[in-house]
């Protein structure tokens, strides 16, 4: 069953309470399984969770609470105080599990960073080249310097060509980074949001 099928059949089991309070009802649910949806967990884990519809609306029915508030584990004394005892040996590794998550999103942007560094620095050679040509023409001679300005033009050409190469694989590599980021950030928080679900 899926959020809709299930909200669906929420609505046709209370159709003897009021409208609003039927509409309060289908709202609040809906609001409950999308956030749960955002949070990671999958549609079906939700729905079989909040369990089924006709418990539900025999709960609503009879009066007893429509909201219900999941409650949380409460830690006790002990779990906290093994945290803090513990904390030399989950400390550093919980530093060196950030520190990996930073040093490969800094892998996955370098070469963005690369591109991005090398498209305005070929644009300053190729500008510096091509301003240069005449004061090249001027100090070696026309007819005996042609050889000259012939390659510092086409090297200028050329650097001119591998900074708009640079620039437009800047944006694409850029955008295929920021995808592939976000896949694998939604992958490690869908993977902790499952263990933490399990717990």
């Amino acid at each position: 069953m899926n959020k809709q099928e299930f909200l669906n059949a929420l609505e046709r089991s209370l159709q003897s309470i009021p409208y609003e309070e039927r509409m309060r009802t289908i709202a609040y649910y809906e609001e409950l399984i999308d956030d749960r949806l955002e949070a990671g967990e999958e549609e079906s884990f939700i729905i079989h969770s909040l369990g089924s519809v006709e418990s539900i609306a025999r709960d609503i029915l009879s009066g007893e609470e429509a909201y219900p508030i999941p409650e949380r584990p409460r830690k006790s004394g002990l779990t906290i105080a093994l945290l803090v005892l513990g904390f030399p040996l989950w400390g550093p590794l919980l530093i060196v599990a950030f520190v990996l998550i930073f040093i490969f999103y800094l892998l996955l942007f370098l070469p963005v960073l690369i591109l991005g560094v090398l498209s305005p620095s070929f644009l300053l050679s190729a500008l510096l080249g091509l301003v240069g040509l005449p004061f090249l023409a001027l100090e070696s001679g026309l007819p005996q310097g042609f050889p000259a300005l012939l390659l510092q033009g086409g090297a200028s050409l050329f650097l001119l060509g591998l900074s708009l190469l640079c620039a437009v694989g800047t944006v694409y590599t850029a955008k295929s980074v920021v995808k592939l980021g976000k896949v694998v950030w939604r992958a490690l928080l869908s993977r902790f949001q499952r263990r933490r679900n399990e717990a």
